[in-house]
């Protein structure tokens, strides 16, 4: 993640041209806003917003858009937890913290779209994980067993 890009842009005061306004259900969240410094596909959050490069993607009337969003949201409270500043600073710099944050906002999402009907293929969850972040303490097999593990039996 370019988390410094990002805190540069909010320190700096600007913000990136586009997005869009969330309703109350996502609170602690309140706005999606385009960034294309974050890779298609994926998002960064820092309490209050989510950045991502395409906000229609993340427009929680689909339901993995939602689960997205759910994922995020998680993140955005657990920020408020444990202090902005200091999840940041833990999230760049442990890579065990950063970890078990991940997976923890998986877990979430993975939850969200089993309780929407969407079954996940824990391959490509894994896959996924795994593209995500170098930083990620897990391997391949452990990033499946995780994800077969997050499937309902």
């Amino acid at each position: 993640m370019r988390w410094s890009s990002l805190l540069l842009v909010l320190l700096v005061g600007c913000a990136a041209p586009g997005g869009f306004a969330l309703d109350e259900r996502w609170r602690p969240l309140e706005r999606v806003v385009l960034d294309r410094g974050v890779r298609d596909g994926w998002a960064q959050t820092l309490v209050p917003n989510v950045y991502c490069a395409d906000p229609a993607s993340l427009r929680p009337n689909h339901v993995a858009a939602a689960a997205l969003l759910v994922h995020e949201r998680f993140h955005a409270q657990r920020q408020l937890d444990f202090g902005v500043t200091a999840w940041v600073n833990a999230y760049r710099n442990d890579a065990a913290f950063r970890t078990t944050e991940e997976l923890a906002g998986w877990h979430v999402q993975l939850q969200y779209l089993q309780d929407h009907g969407v079954e996940f293929d824990p391959l490509d969850v894994a896959e996924k994980l795994l593209s995500y972040d170098p930083k990620l303490q897990l391997d391949y097999t452990t990033a499946v067993f995780w994800a077969r593990h997050e499937q309902r039996r």
